[in-house]
Parts: C-alpha cells; sequence; structure tokens
C-alpha cells in the first residue's frame, strides 16, 4: 500500500510531463499537466503522513522505524526521525521539492514543465526504487535502534526542514518569466536558507565541538554555495554599454538556473557518500546510479536557461525594449559605475566557485576539502569583499537635513529605549553597555528613516562584516589538550584549569561528567557518553559564551588515578558570528515584500510601477 502511493506518484509526475511535452491547446496542456502534478503531490505526502504515523507509534516492522525510533524519545524527536535516515529524509526532500516547483510549473514555458515532472518523476523513483523507507522486516525488534545519539537535538526538529526548504526554494526563481515574482521567491529562499545554515552551525558549534562554528564539511558546502549564488542573483542587476540600469536581471537569471546543478548536485553528494562527511548517509552509495543522471539532466536544463535568457536580452537589445522589471534609461554609465555594479556579485560567484571546485574534489585524486585548500584560496577573496562592503555607499537620504534629524529623534528614542530596558533585564547593568545600548539605538534611528531597502542594505553588509571579522579573529583560537588530576592546577595559554570533581552520571548508556574551574571566575561542566553498542564515544562539550570571547571544554576521557583528559579552546569575538547571521537574516527578511535587485550603492532608479524616481 504505502510503496504503491510512491508508485502512483511517479507515475503521475510522468504522465504530466508527457502531457507537457503533447501537442494540445496551451491553456488545457497547462491545466491538465499542472494538476497531474498535484495530485502527485498529494500522494506522496499521504506517503510521508504514512510513514511519520508508523514512526510516532514506534511500529518497528518497518526496517526504517527500527533503525530511527526508540522508546523514550520525546514527540518532537520521534517526528524528527522521519528525516533522520537516508530513506526517511530523502522521502521528505522530494515531496518538499516537488512541492515547492508547483509554484513556478503552471508558468513555466513547455519544456521546462517537462523536466519538471521528469525531475519529480526521477526522485519518486529514486525513494521508491533505492532508498525504500516502507521496507518490512520479516522479524520485527521489541524496540527501535533510535537515531545517531548526536541528532538527538532541538536544532534537528528545526535544521533539516529549513535547510530542505531554503535550498528546494531556489529552484523556482528559474522557472519564472516575472522578473518581480522571480525576485521575491528568490528572496524568501535566501531567508529561509540563511536561518537553516545559522542554526546548523549553532548546532555544530555547541554539540561537537568541531573547533569551529565551520567544518568545511562538504555537505555545508552544498548549501552554502547555493546561498551564495541567491545573495549574487539578489545583488546583480544588468548593465550595457550605454545605460547605468539596464532592462531586467539577465545576470539573475543566470544564477538562478545555475541553483538548479548546485541543489540537485548537492543532493547527490549528499546522498551517495562520494565523499567523507559526518552528514553522509553510510550505506547510500546505490543511489548514485538514480541521482547523478538526474543531476545531468537539471545540469543542460541550466544551460538551456541561460542560452534563452540570453537571445531574449540580444531580441530585446535589437527591439530597443525592456522586459518589465525597470524600464528607462538613466544616465551614461561610468567605468567606475560598472564596476561597482558587478563586484559585489562577481566576488560572491568566486567565492562559490572555489568553494564547488574543493567540495566536488572527489572526481579528483587529493584532498580538496582540507580546511586549508578555503582558508587560502578564500582569504583574499575574502579581504576584497570586505573592503567593498566599506567602500561602497550603504545609503543616501535623499530628505532634507533638519527632517532627517526628527524622523532619527523619532526612530531613535524608542529604539535606544527598548534596547536599554533588554540590557537591564539581561543583567548587564554596567555604565558603559547601557550607554552602548543608546549610542545604538540613536545610530539605527536614521537608518531606519532612510526606508526599508536601505535599511536591509545595511543590515546585510553588517552581517556579512561582522561573520568576516569573526571568521578571521577565529585564526587567533587556540585549542591544547591537557590531563587534570583533582586537586590539581594546570595552565594553558596562560589560563588556570583546575579540576574541582569527576561523576558518574548514568551507567546506561555510560555516561561521565567534570567540573573544571577556569582563571578562579567561572565553572563549566563538560560529559563525555560512550555507547558500546554503536563503538561510539560522544563528548558534550561546555561553552562560556562573551561577546568577546567564547571558551570551551571537551572532556575526552576520565580514569580513575591519572584524572581527566580535556581539550580546551579559548575563542576570542566568535559570538559576532552569530550576531552578523541575525543580521542577514534581518536584511533577506526585510526584502521580502520588494521585487528590485539590491544595488551597490543608491543610485537613482525609477519605479517598475508608476516611472516616479526613487
Amino acid at each position: 500500500m504505502s510503496g504503491g502511493l510512491l508508485l502512483g506518484a511517479a507515475a503521475l509526475a510522468a504522465f504530466a510531463s508527457a502531457v507537457s511535452a503533447t501537442g494540445l491547446t496551451g491553456d488545457d496542456r497547462r491545466r491538465l499537466d499542472h494538476r497531474l502534478l498535484v495530485l502527485g503531490v498529494v500522494l506522496l505526502w499521504a506517503a510521508v503522513a504514512r510513514l511519520l504515523v508508523a514512526i510516532i507509534d514506534l511500529d518497528t516492522g518497518f526496517a526504517y522505524v527500527a533503525a530511527q525510533t526508540r522508546p523514550g524519545a520525546s514527540l518532537p524527536l520521534r517526528v524528527s526521525a522521519l528525516w533522520s535516515g537516508a530513506e526517511g529524509s530523502l522521502l521528505f526532500f522530494t515531496a518538499i521539492a516537488v512541492s515547492v516547483l508547483l509554484v513556478g510549473h503552471r508558468a513555466a514555458p513547455r519544456w521546462q514543465r517537462v523536466g519538471v515532472g521528469l525531475v519529480a518523476c526521477g526522485l519518486v523513483l529514486t525513494s521508491w526504487r533505492a532508498a525504500d523507507p516502507f521496507e518490512r522486516l520479516d522479524l520485527p525488534p521489541l524496540s527501535g535502534a533510535g537515531m545517531a545519539p548526536i541528532l538527538e537535538h532541538y536544532a534537528m526538529v528545526i535544521h533539516p526542514p529549513a535547510l530542505y526548504l531554503g535550498m528546494c526554494g531556489a529552484l523556482t526563481p528559474a522557472l519564472v518569466r516575472e522578473p518581480r515574482i522571480a525576485h521575491r521567491l528568490g528572496q524568501a529562499a535566501l531567508t529561509v536558507l540563511t536561518v537553516a545554515l545559522a542554526l546548523g552551525s549553532s548546532w555544530a558549534y555547541v554539540e561537537l565541538g568541531w573547533g569551529g562554528w565551520w567544518a568545511w564539511d562538504p555537505i555545508e558546502n552544498v548549501a552554502l554555495i547555493v546561498w551564495l549564488l541567491l545573495v549574487a542573483a539578489m545583488h546583480w542587476r544588468r548593465t550595457d554599454p550605454s545605460t547605468l540600469i539596464g532592462h531586467g536581471p539577465l545576470s539573475a537569471t543566470v544564477l538562478w538556473a545555475l541553483c538548479w546543478p548546485a541543489v540537485l548536485g548537492g543532493t547527490a553528494l549528499t546522498r551517495t557518500s562520494l565523499r567523507t562527511s559526518v552528514h553522509a548517509f553510510a550505506d547510500a552509495a546505490g543511489l548514485a546510479d538514480w541521482l547523478w543522471p538526474l543531476v545531468v539532466l537539471v545540469s543542460i536544463g541550466a544551460l538551456w536557461r541561460i542560452r534563452e535568457s540570453r537571445q531574449q536580452v540580444m531580441a530585446e537589445r535589437a527591439a530597443g525594449t525592456g522586459d518589465g522589471l525597470v524600464a528607462l534609461r538613466a544616465e551614461p554609465a561610468t567605468a567606475a559605475g560598472l564596476i561597482v555594479a558587478r563586484l559585489p556579485a562577481a566576488v560572491l560567484v568566486v567565492a562559490g566557485v572555489i568553494i564547488a571546485a574543493g567540495t566536488y574534489r572527489p572526481f579528483v585524486d587529493g584532498d580538496g576539502t582540507a580546511g586549508f585548500f578555503y582558508s587560502r584560496t578564500l582569504f583574499p577573496v575574502a579581504i576584497g569583499g570586505a573592503l567593498l562592503l566599506a567602500a561602497v555607499p550603504l545609503w543616501r537620504p535623499a530628505e532634507p537635513l533638519g527632517l532627517l534629524l526628527a524622523r532619527t529623534a523619532q526612530w531613535g528614542l524608542p529604539t535606544a529605549t527598548l534596547l536599554t530596558a533588554a540590557t537591564s533585564l539581561a543583567g548587564w547593568r554596567a555604565w558603559y553597555q547601557l550607554m552602548l545600548a543608546v549610542a545604538i539605538g540613536f545610530a539605527l534611528g536614521p537608518v531606519v528613516a532612510s526606508g526599508r531597502r536601505n535599511t536591509a542594505r545595511l543590515f546585510g553588509h553588517l552581517g556579512m562584516l561582522l561573520i568576516l571579522f569573526a571568521a578571521l579573529a577565529g585564526t587567533a583560537s587556540t585549542e591544547s589538550n591537557i590531563r587534570v588530576v583533582p586537586g590539581e592546577v594546570g595552565t594553558i595559554d596562560g589560563h588556570r584549569i583546575e579540576l574541582l570533581s569527576t561523576d558518574l552520571v548514568s551507567e546506561s548508556p555510560l555516561q561521565a561528567a567534570a567540573t573544571v574551574r577556569i582563571d578562579d571566575r567561572y565553572e563549566l561542566t563538560p560529559s563525555v557518553t560512550v555507547y558500546p553498542e554503536r563503538a561510539l564515544r560522544l563528548p558534550e562539550v561546555s561553552t562560556r559564551t562573551r561577546p568577546w570571547l567564547d571558551t570551551q571544554v571537551v572532556l575526552r576521557d576520565v580514569h580513575p588515578t591519572e584524572g581527566a583528559l580535556f581539550t580546551v579552546l579559548f575563542r576570542p569575538w566568535n559570538q559576532l558570528v552569530w550576531w552578523g547571521a541575525g543580521f542577514l537574516a534581518a536584511a533577506t527578511g526585510l526584502l521580502l515584500g520588494t521585487s528590485r535587485p539590491l544595488q551597490a550603492g543608491n543610485q537613482r532608479t525609477a519605479d517598475p510601477v508608476d516611472g516616479r524616481r526613487t
């Protein structure tokens, strides 16, 4: 029955593709193939619901349920088991992907609707034939093994669905021919993907103790590549030799088209265990024969979309018309204006190409994903990007100074009051912290007064600068191992480490904890858990956070007579990463109601609706 749902969804997607390719009249074809795909989506979500019910009921007759669930897990964690394993997560990803593709399917031209149907059919068949989540066991176990312990975290409930939604959302702009709608879809995908990446980075930072908030893991990188393409598309506007502002987002269209092979290629890399990764699914190599042909198919489609877009632009230039996003002629373009217009997106694309070159190195001998590869190659790009962020004007208010000051006070006073109250409630009672809150409140005043787009631009640039600064400051991080006996004091990088006690927390699973005092000022309690049946030793990182310095202690081992072995990490300014991510998420959220690309600087443009200067 459950497998029949997947088979039915695949058949409907194939029929939808066939209908798109037939000679029916345009309106009839669009209605019929879209309805077939909608029915396929309904069957897909019915299959997801069937698996979810089995997970919640702990029906260990299903092999997937027996492997990913266990008695005693909370309901949210049981629900998250839907995407914790290869089979369930692929089914869930497929349902999200095909659902999101419906957004642009009906308005897409004939050849793209054929392609969408084929991709949907291929994904469903892959889930059914190569990663069947409904496989039954001849002898069901009494209880399930449960997901990997590292996944039993609140972020597991939010991060993977948000990541899937953001990645799949990046597929829709290339299907839409109306630039305003395409920009809004791209902005929505970017917002969700920004939040998902920030949450995943925070999860890795506090849970795994990898040595940072970003480990250059290939599975992290494939999402970052898509994120960079979306950010570049939000900035890139078309220019030509005679005008500073052209007719539409040609380069954005190209970048949106490239999101297709980036998303599906990342999916194949994740699912086929092509590269060693903490995220990869260990027994998923059989998916390669199904997923990589889909990557080839969408790559051909992306090239065709780029070719189509270029042909359209050449025809518009020959006819002297535009596509409706920005239909005006501006001042003659200067070399500096063209450079400013191109550079932000160009830097982002170059960074994406470098990351892709390292991430997809499994096709070539050598360790392309080592951290030093990205650090060395991206360092000059990051420096150039930081200089560009600082050099490009962020806003130029077109109001008289007196009116601007009045609006600054109007917005700045309540903002400063709220920030002051928040810092007081948080316990930040030092006078300089309160003064800082007041200063920030009034500094935000002119930005808010200058308009939503200018606020989004400033927030986005500030967020990137904070992340770049924190990443640079991370090079000063220290990591040392030390063994300490209770009652003794060790020293690491000038910091005093004292072991106060060790405790056996539980015997099943075996868990030990230790309490350490750092510099006679604060205490941390790391722990380590051993899972013999999984041959797994899982340390639980203890973190103390301050804006200027994070301290992390990882308990590696406890010995009755030799004391405890710790890894101690000191990370300066690491919290700026999360502030930067917050500013980026706020910036993309502010842009959701706009339809124009972000522009470098604040050149005057005509409003695409009524033609007024803004």
